[in-house]
């Protein structure tokens, strides 16, 4: 972050220095691409989902419908039994006089981590000011930076939920089901089930596949200050170490589109989106390398960590969170003395 003031500079003609050892020209501004990696995303409280179907309440003479099958009402309400009622599959009469129906649905605890897209590219503008002389011909002085990056990450990439399944048994009374798929109607007439559930459900661990995208787009806004200590290494290269105080404004929208199933079979979609403001704090330690074209031009490069506190956001549920504390900043440039 921080470049070379014309202090460290020792040719008198290339550096721009007054005979009694003091600079000529003690402020520097620059402007530098500031490329960014490291930064990681993660995706949590995901997939939350169905159920598609409306199993209802466990109780006789209610509407029940089912990921394979339905259990209604019919004309004639009130008597413990339906003939308006179908199924789907043979595995749902395993031959103990009853006959089972399924409707599953997606927990919201799915999660994707360390997501990253690299790299983030930014902008950033120092200024810098001499303060005096160190030994070994060093200097040291004030660096203040102010850089943007737009931080984009987005994702198409799976994840797995805690599916859940509710599984309601209706006594057949020795009726012997139609062949699959079998759908009887209000109004009959047709084999006769009982309309009253035995009701049980079943917790599956990363039984809910959850497909679509998640995307983070925040616009990182940081400023820092600090001191720097600056080393000639010959007439016209420098070595610069700086550190101090960063702070950034993020301000983000978190987006997503997400399609859950349980065992192949669809439990639901969702979208949504929503925006947030923040002010993170941290540090930064940079090592900038500075070639002197002329005494008031120079070219600059290096490196910079700077570590923030996190960043999340919520949507709809969804929880978006940007780890600033791995990212790592390379900068090229070009600096001006005055």
């Amino acid at each position: 972050m921080v470049s070379l003031v014309a202090a460290s500079l020792v040719s008198t003609e290339v550096r721009g220095w007054a005979a009694e050892g003091e600079p000529l020209l003690k402020n520097r501004i620059g402007m530098s691409y500031r490329p960014t990696f490291l930064i990681r995303a993660s995706f949590r409280n995901i997939g939350s989902a169905g159920p598609a179907s409306n199993p209802g309440l466990a109780a006789a003479d209610q509407d029940h419908t089912y990921d394979d099958g339905y259990v209604k009402r019919d004309s004639a309400t009130g008597d413990g039994y339906t003939w308006n009622w179908g199924y789907q599959s043979a595995s749902q009469t395993p031959g103990n006089d009853t006959i089972a129906f399924h409707s599953a649905q997606s927990r919201g605890d799915g999660r994707l981590d360390n997501i990253s897209s690299e790299p983030q590219h930014g902008l950033e503008v120092t200024y810098e000011r001499w303060m005096g002389r160190l030994a070994d011909n060093g200097n040291w002085g004030w660096a203040f930076a102010f850089d943007y990056a737009n931080v984009g990450i987005r994702t198409d990439r799976s994840a797995r939920a805690t599916g859940f399944r509710t599984t309601d048994t209706y006594t057949l009374n020795g009726v012997v089901p139609p062949q699959p798929p079998y759908n009887g109607s209000f109004n009959g007439p047709g084999p006769l089930i009982s309309d009253l559930p035995s009701r049980s459900g079943t917790s599956l661990p990363s039984g809910a596949l959850v497909t679509g995208r998640h995307e983070l787009d925040a616009d990182v806004f940081g400023v820092h200050i600090g001191p720097y200590f600056e080393f000639p290494i010959d007439d016209r290269w420098s070595v610069n170490f700086s550190s101090g105080l960063a702070l950034a404004v993020v301000n983000s929208e978190l987006s997503f589109s997400e399609s859950a199933s349980v065992g192949g079979v669809p439990v639901g979609s969702m979208s949504g989106s929503g925006s947030k403001a923040d002010m993170l704090f941290g540090g930064y330690v940079a090592v900038n390398f500075s070639y002197a074209l002329s005494p008031r031009w120079n070219l600059v490069t290096g490196v910079e960590y700077q570590g923030l506190t996190d960043f999340k956001q919520t949507a709809h549920g969804r929880e978006a969170k940007l780890d600033f504390l791995t990212g790592v900043s390379l900068k090229a440039g070009l600096n001006f003395s005055f």
